[in-house]
C-alpha cells in the first residue's frame, strides 16, 4: 500500500474527498456566467432579493407540533397550499381559489388534532 498525501496535508490513506474525485482547492465562480460567490453562497444583493420575493410569495397559515416534530400548512401564490414536516415539503396541491385552499388546510389541521398534534407559532 502506497503512502498518500490527503487534502488535510497528513499522510496514509487517503481522504474521503480525494477517494470520491472531489477537489481540495475551493471552487470559484465562473465569470461568464454572471452569478456571484456571495449568491451561490447565499448572502449578496441577488440572494436578498431572491429571498424577499420568495417571502412574499408565501403565507404560513398554522404550524403543529408533536415530539419534537412540525408540520406547517403554507399557502403559496395564494392558491397552492404545501404541507412542511420538519422543513421538508410532503405535499403541495394548487386549488382553484383562495377559499378552498384555506378551508382545506383547516380540515387537515382539525384531523392532525384529534391525532395528538398541538398549535405552536
Amino acid at each position: 500500500m502506497t503512502s498518500s498525501s490527503g487534502a488535510c496535508g497528513h499522510t496514509g490513506a487517503p481522504s474521503a474527498a480525494t477517494a470520491l474525485g472531489w477537489r481540495a482547492e475551493p471552487r470559484t465562480g465562473h465569470p461568464r456566467r454572471g452569478i456571484s460567490d456571495s449568491s451561490r453562497r447565499g448572502w449578496g444583493p441577488g440572494a436578498i432579493a431572491k429571498k424577499l420575493t420568495d417571502t412574499l410569495e408565501r403565507e404560513r397559515l398554522w404550524r403543529l407540533r408533536k415530539r419534537q416534530q412540525s408540520i406547517d400548512a403554507i399557502l403559496r401564490d395564494e392558491v397552492t397550499l404545501e404541507f412542511v414536516m420538519n422543513g421538508k415539503r410532503v405535499t403541495a396541491r394548487r386549488w382553484g381559489t383562495r377559499a378552498q385552499a384555506v378551508k382545506a388546510a383547516t380540515e387537515k389541521r382539525t384531523e392532525l388534532e384529534r391525532a395528538g398534534w398541538s398549535t405552536h407559532w
